[in-house]
């Protein structure tokens, strides 16, 4: 948690290996369910990070991209408010939309990500605990993804705890196709909120063995998110958003862009989200 009660997510994949962090703002469209694709001639602008990065929701809402080191990323404020680089105004954590999670990250090639060293603060998942995509049908799921709500802190008199996590049971939500579904609880100390975790196995198609994605909740217009992916998705030439070489702000998009084009691959048969059933003998 910072020190003004906003939040912070920090990535435990460390980049340095990979020539560095993809950094972009895409637009969202929320009018309608399901998952988007969307384009590079969509994006309204993208850079590159020479190192890790960081991403946080300040107690006002206002939301960054920030750099985790003492290099790297530009981030924060102009003196007329703006932000300098991947920022924006959106809701505060107290006032969260509901339409959806506040933030989220996936993260795949696990294997090559550094042991997990556990403490009494950690959230650690038995595998019943991970819900799955696509639970009723044997595919790939090559990837963790994991979602991160905010939700009030007397949600806590219906938690239930189980294996050393309090659990909370969560309304039936379109964002889980109205399955059944309880959020771990992540107390951080807010006097107001907690934080709801919700975990996913499923199948991401980046060319790097490992890596990890995350982004956050829109601006309060509901029009543009920014995200980080790590390493890069392509390697086609970038312009720098360092703190060295872009100061003292980045170049606010001046387009206007086309509308999301949705995916309309034919899903699997079946739930498309959920836990594993128990095999019928």
């Amino acid at each position: 948690m910072l020190a003004d009660r906003g939040f912070s997510l920090v990535p435990a994949f460390d980049p340095k290996p990979h020539p560095g962090t993809w950094v972009g703002e895409v637009p969202v469209d929320y009018s309608r369910a399901g998952a988007a694709h969307v384009g590079l001639e969509q994006l309204f602008r993208e850079y590159r990070a020479s190192g890790g990065v960081k991403l946080s929701i300040h107690s006002d809402g206002f939301v960054q991209l920030s750099r985790r080191d003492a290099d790297g990323l530009l981030s924060g404020k102009q003196s007329d408010g703006r932000p300098r680089a991947f920022g924006y105004q959106s809701f505060m954590p107290t006032d969260p939309p509901r339409s959806g999670p506040s933030f989220g990250l996936s993260a795949w090639g696990l294997v090559e990500y550094p042991p997990a060293k556990p403490n009494s603060a950690s959230l650690v998942f038995r595998p019943d605990e991970v819900y799955q995509q696509y639970p009723d049908v044997e595919h790939e799921r090559n990837a963790l993804h994991v979602d991160f709500w905010f939700i009030p802190r007397y949600a806590l008199r219906e938690g239930v705890r189980r294996g050393g996590i309090t659990f909370v049971p969560g309304p039936p939500h379109p964002f889980y196709a109205w399955e059944p579904f309880e959020f771990a609880v992540a107390d951080l100390g807010h006097p107001l909120i907690v934080i709801g975790v919700v975990v996913t196995a499923h199948n991401v198609d980046f060319s790097a063995p490992s890596g990890m994605s995350m982004g956050v909740m829109s601006d309060r217009g509901m029009i543009r998110t920014v995200m980080a992916i790590s390493p890069p998705p392509h390697d086609k030439a970038l312009p720098s958003a360092d703190y060295k070489d872009a100061r003292p702000a980045l170049p606010e998009p001046i387009r206007v862009l086309t509308p999301t084009r949705w995916d309309q691959r034919e899903p699997p048969p079946g739930r498309c989200w959920g836990r594993a059933r128990p095999a019928k003998r």
